[in-house]
Parts: structure tokens; C-alpha cells; sequence
């Protein structure tokens, strides 16, 4: 579905969130970046793994800190916004939950927006999302038929962290596999394109 890779010098915590992310994104292969070009990030994903999309995971002061996608294409790649700027993150090991048993176990994804205002405040980020995965989000829907312990469930919810000494709202983005709360949980803000004027 996605290759998830890292900035040229990630830390132990961003190597340890993209292992997280391809346990709960079906399809998706981790693999370290090391002296790689983007050019030879996207050449990868789309000519030897034959995935569309590449997910970066870059570094800042030693912690997860930006996800950028970029769109493979035979003439190269085209970075795809806005790009996600993370503040906070739990992973899976700190859910106190044994990560090895969710190797390789998802084959399903559903992307759940808690509600509308969520939907509203960071429709951008979501349809993206949803455009990279190929899911339509849903909202307001009884998944539970749907779902199994094969089924990721990747839910945006809001999330009031302080920034300047005030409350603001942040996207979360977290997963469920089945009915278990597993993680990891990322919570930031977008961050769209400058117009050109």
C-alpha cells in the first residue's frame, strides 16, 4: 500500500514509529532510508515495490517531528500537501501491549473521523489521507460489523495541547486494530503550502 521510510539521520523514536506504522497500515514496507535521495526514495517505492505513494518520516531535535508524502511517477516525484507537522506521539510499546504479535496481521484499513468539526477544521489532512490509502473516511457510521482483528482502524480526533501558553486545537491521528486501542497515537498540525504571489 505505502513505503514508509525515515529523514537521512532519524533518531531511535522515529525508526521505532514508522516499524509502528507499517504494523497498522496494511500492505506498507518499512525500510531505513540511509544516504538515499528522495529521487531514490520514490524510484523505489514505485519501480521495486510498486507503491504510488511514499511516506516520510523526518527527524526534528531527536523526535518524530514531519510526515511528508510524496507521489511516485517514472519522471520522479511531487511532494503532496500539506505535510504534517507532529507535537506528540505514543507508541505501541508504551501502550503496554506486546507489538510483535501485530506483525504482519492487519489487511484491512477504515479511516474514522470522530466528527464533523473535526472534518471541517482538517479536511485537507484527512482527504489526503484518504486519497493516499484509496478509503473513503467515514464519519457517524456503526463500523463494528466491519470490523475484526485483522482490520485497522486509523481515527481522527481532535486533540487541545498548549502552545504560547494557550489551548489549541490539534489533529490526533490514532489506531485501533479489532477492538483494541493498540497506537501509536501522532498529534500535530498541518502544514499547507505557501501560495505563490
Amino acid at each position: 500500500m505505502i513505503f514508509i521510510t525515515t529523514s537521512r539521520r532519524p533518531s531511535r523514536r522515529t525508526r521505532s514509529l514508522c516499524k509502528d506504522l507499517a504494523r497498522v497500515i496494511p500492505g506498507s514496507i518499512y525500510k531505513p532510508r540511509g544516504k538515499k535521495s528522495i529521487k531514490d526514495v520514490a524510484f523505489i517505492s514505485l519501480r521495486i515495490l510498486g507503491f504510488p505513494y511514499a511516506l516520510i518520516l523526518d527527524t526534528i531535535k531527536g523526535n518524530p517531528g514531519l510526515i511528508k508524502f510524496i507521489k511516485c511517477s517514472l519522471e520522479g516525484f511531487s511532494y503532496q500537501y500539506p505535510f504534517f507537522r507532529i507535537r506528540g506521539v505514543k507508541l505501541m510499546r508504551e501502550h503496554n501491549i506486546n507489538v510483535r504479535r501485530f506483525e504482519n496481521v492487519v489487511d484491512n484499513l477504515i479511516l474514522l473521523v470522530a466528527d464533523e468539526g473535526i472534518y471541517e477544521r482538517f479536511n485537507d489532512v484527512i482527504l489526503l489521507f484518504s486519497k493516499i490509502f484509496q478509503r473513503s473516511p467515514l464519519m457517524g457510521v456503526d463500523i463494528s460489523k466491519f470490523i475484526d482483528e485483522k482490520t485497522s482502524i486509523m481515527i481522527f480526533s481532535e486533540k487541545m495541547a498548549e502552545v504560547d501558553g494557550k489551548q489549541v486545537s490539534h489533529l490526533m491521528i490514532s489506531f485501533r486494530i479489532g477492538n483494541e486501542d493498540t497506537g501509536p497515537r501522532i498529534w500535530g498540525f498541518p502544514i499547507r503550502r505557501k501560495s505563490s504571489k
